[in-house]
């Protein structure tokens, strides 16, 4: 296991880059082969890759979009 959420999250980003998958899908994928459960890992969620994971579901429509502005 992990001791700092930084460590955590800096090997989900590392394991979701090398398989293509989301960052969800990466974290259950992880969880699924250490027997673990997702509630175990949510305390070394960090705030970056909580917005990451917002950012899968709001590609998937999970999440509504949040309105953006664009600069020229």
């Amino acid at each position: 296991m992990f001791e700092t959420p930084a460590q955590f999250s800096l090997h989900i980003e590392q394991l979701a880059h090398e398989s293509k998958l989301s960052y969800i899908e990466t974290i259950i994928q992880y969880c699924e082969e250490n027997s673990l459960e997702p509630s175990d890992v949510a305390k070394f969620i960090n705030k970056p890759l909580k917005d990451k994971i917002e950012n899968d579901f709001r590609e998937l429509n999970m999440l509504p979009k949040v309105p953006t502005l664009l600069f020229d």
